[in-house]
């Protein structure tokens, strides 16, 4: 994976996200860093933006048990049955770039980039902040918050000393 120079991925189940997650890992160098933040990033791709789970929608179902079960019934249910998201890689000479598209309605990322007291006892609502802080340089979103672009800055190699 590491000779990828670029590659658009679509998926549509938690399990494809899973599986994409630890594929586009190896792409960088660090994969034990990137991985968590590849998988938060494209696990909400499909559970808040194409199957419209809200944040205490989720915590609901968390507690209920019932979250998988809700993400298959969507799953297969219109309109949420033809959603796909999208991710694309790209290695530039600098850094890493992973583009993640869903077509949800996007929501107010503001307040999750960084780590929030107020949800630090909650079930989930950690992932972008970890993207953020931990796994990549940046992340960007885009518009109405559908879309996420991660950056990771490439180390410079030192020039050879010419002898």
């Amino acid at each position: 994976m590491r000779l990828l120079e670029s590659g658009t991925f679509q998926f549509r189940t938690p399990e494809e996200a899973r599986n994409l997650a630890m594929l586009l890992a190896h792409a960088y160098s660090d994969a034990d860093r990137v991985v968590t933040g590849i998988l938060e990033l494209t696990l909400n791709a499909i559970e808040h933006g194409n199957l419209s789970i809200g944040y205490k929608e989720k915590s609901r179902l968390i507690e209920d048990d019932k979250l998988e079960e809700e993400i298959a019934r969507r799953l297969s249910s219109p309109p949420y049955s033809s959603r796909v998201a999208t991710a694309k890689f790209s290695r530039r000479p600098h850094e890493l770039s992973l583009q993640i598209t869903d077509q949800g309605n996007g929501f107010d990322w503001k307040k999750y980039l960084d780590f929030d007291p107020e949800r630090a006892f909650d079930t989930h609502g950690r992932g972008i902040a970890m993207a953020n802080k931990v796994s990549f340089d940046r992340i960007e979103y885009c518009g109405n918050g559908n879309q996420v672009t991660t950056v990771l800055h490439l180390e410079q190699a030192a020039p050879a000393l010419a002898v």
